[in-house]
């Protein structure tokens, strides 16, 4: 498994960990020119999603893996983005998840990582 691979999904199990709801991997480099995954986790509420975006930067920044881009937090708007270039990570609200329904947009991506029920184990290498 490659190390970019094994970061993503350390780091989807890291968002499952501290309640991102129906977190999600997927492996989009074939069909995106700007990224190779994207990960998308649901945040209860805007504090809980601050949290997870400060839990995902501290976790990674001990590993030096560094956002390109540090932008001012907007967690406002119920969705924020964080860019390590390898991967994408979408931090949302449910209202915003459901209205932009990310997973659907990337249906030709490979879902590397599921969260099924918020419960049990994330499921690994399935397609959506």
């Amino acid at each position: 498994m490659s190390e970019n691979k094994e970061t993503v999904i350390e780091v989807s199990e890291l968002l499952k960990d501290y309640d991102g709801g129906g977190t999600v991997a997927i492996y989009v480099g074939e069909v995106s020119s700007f990224t190779d995954y994207f990960v998308i986790s649901t945040a209860r509420s805007m504090t809980h999603l601050s949290g997870l975006h400060r839990r995902v930067e501290e976790h990674l920044s001990r590993r030096n893996v560094n956002p390109l881009n540090r932008h001012k937090r907007s967690d406002e708007n119920g969705w924020t983005l964080l860019d390590f270039g390898f991967m994408v990570i979408h931090l949302m609200t449910e209202d915003m998840r459901e209205f932009y329904e990310l997973e659907r947009l990337w249906f030709n991506g490979t879902v590397i990582y599921r969260d099924e029920d918020d419960n049990g184990g994330g499921a690994r290498d399935s397609s959506i």
